[in-house]
Formats: structure tokens, C-alpha cells, sequence
């Protein structure tokens, strides 16, 4: 059940599963590792802010292409 935590919405992992797919168990597990940020809330689930999700894939997808270039002097 999502939450309206700081004016924003947060979706467990079940339902980011749903929306962006992945498994509920990864989602948590991202959490819990810190590669994802999340708010644990009360009733001990992970919440996640889509905005913050999208901002963190943003980051992580402009290094994944450079492992393999090289550069040019």
C-alpha cells in the first residue's frame, strides 16, 4: 500500500514491481544494499520515490556504456 511521506508518493516493492517490473524480492534487496534509496517505514516495508528511483538509474546508465571506451589524446 503506497504512503504519502514528505508530500511525495512511495510504493512498497510489490508495487514497483507491478509498475517497473524486476521481482519484490530484488527490490527489497536493493534496498537493504543501499543501491536503491528507499524510507523504511513503520511496518517494516521498504518505500521507494519514483523520481528518486529514475534519478539513480539515470546516474548508474551514464557510466554503464564508458567501460569500454577508451580515450583519444
Amino acid at each position: 500500500m503506497s504512503r504519502l511521506i514528505n508530500g511525495v508518493m512511495h510504493y512498497t516493492s510489490k508495487e514497483m514491481e507491478e509498475k517497473y517490473g524486476d521481482s519484490q524480492a530484488m527490490w527489497s534487496h536493493y534496498a537493504r544494499k543501499g543501491k536503491i534509496p528507499a524510507v523504511k517505514w513503520i511496518d517494516d516495508n521498504w518505500y521507494f520515490n519514483p523520481e528518486e528511483v529514475e534519478k539513480a538509474a539515470i546516474i548508474a546508465n551514464m557510466y554503464a556504456g564508458r567501460v569500454n571506451e577508451q580515450q583519444t589524446v
